[in-house]
């Protein structure tokens, strides 16, 4: 008997809460088996309730803070490398195997009921969800450019050409041509960005502007950049409270860090840190490590007796997250509020050396109940008490050590107790211009020309005291020109790309899972934003250099091409670095013009070595032995084995250099040689 649809939304929410509760593989089957039984007469409805039973965003685990770290190898080193070659053909066998394993069953089953209801029933969402499994890697599908195009242009068209985020998608995949399916198309890419902007996309505004910035594919207008950055920044201001932006270091976690992809490049553990908050943290340890290393060599043990330096040091390195291991704030503030407690009322009578650590705790504690980090909601009462009580301890210890928590004295008398005259004095104590500017604004105390001093410092504050600089230098002054101003937008923007979207860091856990063209596709869509650390990492997995004496990556044309745009777009944003890389492409494709060219507006070690070779052997410039030399003395002058190395082969160049310039020696040569023809005629 037919009970109608409502009987079969109840059939497929106990399927699928049963497919959630289930541990046997022939569990999942009969659940599977439920979930088909309705999906015979409504299939959306049997792939939603299916998609609930998946996760939708595939992430490798991470740990915690207090654990070891699986991703660092025995060196305490990061390295994500991508492969050297890149084969169509295996990239086609891997995905038909994927489809094989009978451990995919769950995915593979959405996947056909999907495939179902877009193919037959031309149904817009299940094809939006075909698009993203294949492009995102969502639900754990495999990548494929070639459906994701596909299935991409029917939901467009399904869905009128409304949805922005799929626009904004579309003008990527011109922009991009998805690395060889399609022919790049800069006129279509700009049409679809006009698009997705009009109905509401921040990406999309940000890449127009970007464009008019810089005059990529569209005439440069530096006022249409300004008019479109001011836009997308505003928003994006406004869309978190005030308070965010005054304690915006502690939540800014910035995956921007291309490096992670050079190869052989080692990631050590202070360059794994993603937040800027933990810039005073870091200074923190380093006192605290610097402390300790003091007392071990004064032979004072001590302060071990109370455990307190240990558990405060290990307590720092636990706040400090990495890319692939998050903070525990919550077991970190148990900790030291533990030691509070058992503590502050004699810590008076210890040694100088267990104050210090204990007063490094204290300042750690009252850090994070001034935020909330670990709690509910911030203890502004308990953060002060903590705070004032830490810098007593520590000025008992040494005159310079109170900086630390009073730093967080005068955020919370500036923006919580709104009490300026402390804050001020805090300020001046620690020398914090930046904050001291922020509150002269606050109290109106500043004359016109007092303002144009103060944009000036504010810009390198952080992204607060920044967006307040160019307000200043945009409303009240006037001064700078549009493209100044665009481009300190553009700065802000950059910096805040983890508040905007999430695909940098979404890029680099695909990358630290092996999902490199799923982490290509994210990095290429921050790239269209103007991101310099995008496009340097998309041009890094689409093109990995070799060593000056190893064979070029095998690589469709199409890649290498977009490589190379990458990196030049990169270079034409400040990147010298891409500058070379650029050039190294040029070079192994036999460009030596435009090689020479990008070496030469990007001077380094490496790139200097390659330029002292095609000045010698002419290659994309005159020959110029006395430059050829140069640049091999200037390329390893500070790497210490290759010194001999950098000798003989200046030596080698002097030597070519006078034998070429030695025109009676030649004559002499030529002489011989006439000479020798007629005696034997």
């Amino acid at each position: 008997m037919d009970l109608g649809p409502g009987a079969n939304a109840i059939r497929l929410l106990v399927a699928a809460i049963v497919l959630l509760a289930t541990v046997g593989q022939g569990q999942v089957q009969e659940s599977l088996q439920q979930i088909a039984f309705i999906a015979d007469s409504d299939p959306w409805r049997a792939a939603k309730a299916l998609s609930l039973t998946l996760e939708r965003i595939i992430e490798p685990p991470l740990t915690s803070r207090l654990e070891k770290d699986p991703y660092l190898d025995s060196k305490g080193r990061l390295v994500v490398t991508p492969p050297t070659d890149y084969d169509e053909e295996a990239h086609r066998a891997k995905y038909a195997h994927w489809w094989t394993e009978p451990a995919h069953a769950s995915q593979q089953h959405l996947y056909e009921l999907l495939e179902e209801c877009s193919d037959e029933l031309a149904h817009p969402e299940a094809t939006y969800m075909l698009y993203r499994m294949h492009l995102y890697g969502e639900w754990g599908i495999p990548h494929n450019w070639t459906l994701g195009w596909k299935y991409l242009e029917r939901f467009n068209v399904l869905s009128n050409g409304t949805n922005a985020t799929s626009l904004y998608d579309t003008a990527v995949a011109h922009a991009t041509g998805l690395f060889g399916v399609i022919p790049v198309s800069p006129e279509k890419t700009l049409i679809y960005l006009q698009k997705a902007s009009h109905l509401g996309s921040q990406e999309a505004t940000q890449a127009l502007a970007y464009r008019y910035l810089v005059g990529h594919h569209v005439p440069q207008d530096g006022t249409k950049a300004l008019m479109l950055y001011s836009k997308v920044a505003h928003e994006l201001r406004d869309s978190y409270p005030a308070r965010f932006w005054h304690y915006h270091h502690e939540y800014y976690q910035n995956y921007g860090i291309p490096f992670v992809f050079s190869h052989g490049q080692e990631l050590r553990l202070e360059h794994i840190y993603v937040s800027s908050w933990n810039r005073p943290l870091l200074r923190l340890r380093s006192f605290l490590l610097q402390l300790i290393e003091d007392a071990d060599e004064l032979g004072s043990l001590g302060y071990m007796d109370l455990g307190i330096c240990d558990t405060v040091q290990q307590a720092i390195e636990n706040t400090i997250d990495t890319y692939t291991q998050y903070a525990d704030y919550a077991t970190v503030l148990r900790r030291m509020l533990g030691i509070y407690e058992q503590f502050k009322g004699e810590i008076d009578d210890a040694e100088e050396v267990t104050k210090g650590c204990y007063g490094s705790g204290m300042a750690l504690l009252g850090h994070l109940l001034l935020r909330g980090l670990g709690i509910n909601e911030p203890d502004i009462e308990m953060a002060e008490q903590v705070l004032l009580h830490a810098h007593n301890i520590l000025l008992s210890v040494n005159k310079s050590l109170p900086r630390i928590p009073l730093k967080d004295l005068g955020l919370l008398y500036h923006y919580e107790q709104k009490d300026y005259k402390r804050a001020a004095e805090c300020y001046l104590h620690v020398q914090d211009p930046v904050n001291s500017y922020l509150l002269n604004l606050t109290q109106n105390s500043l004359s016109q020309e007092d303002l144009v001093k103060v944009a000036a410092g504010l810009e390198y504050g952080n992204l607060h005291s920044l967006f307040t600089s160019i307000q200043i230098n945009e409303l009240r002054l006037g001064t700078k020109p549009p493209d100044m101003l665009a481009s300190k937008y553009s700065n802000f923007l950059e910096r805040a790309n983890y508040l905007q979207s999430p695909d940098l860091r979404n890029a680099f856990m695909q990358a630290l899972m092996g999902n490199f063209e799923n982490a290509l596709w994210l990095y290429a869509r921050s790239a269209e934003l103007g991101s310099v650390a995008a496009m340097e990492s998309a041009a890094r997995i689409l093109y990995k250099s070799p060593c000056l004496i190893c064979s070029p990556p095998q690589i469709p044309p199409q890649r290498a091409d977009m490589a190379f745009r990458y990196y030049d777009r990169a270079r034409l944003m400040g990147s010298r670095w891409s500058a070379i890389k650029a050039g190294d492409i040029c070079y192994r494709n036999g460009s030596y013009e435009t090689a020479a060219a990008l070496y030469l507006g990007g001077l380094s070690e490496y790139s200097r070595l390659t330029l002292a070779y095609m000045y010698e052997h002419g290659l994309g410039v005159d020959r110029n032995y006395h430059l050829a030399a140069q640049h091999y003395e200037s390329a390893t002058r500070f790497v210490p084995w290759a010194g001999t190395v950098g000798k003989v082969l200046v030596w080698k160049v002097a030597l070519k250099s006078w034998l070429h310039s030695a025109t009676w020696l030649q004559r002499l040569f030529h002489s011989l040689a006439a000479l020798w023809n007629w005696v034997t005629i």
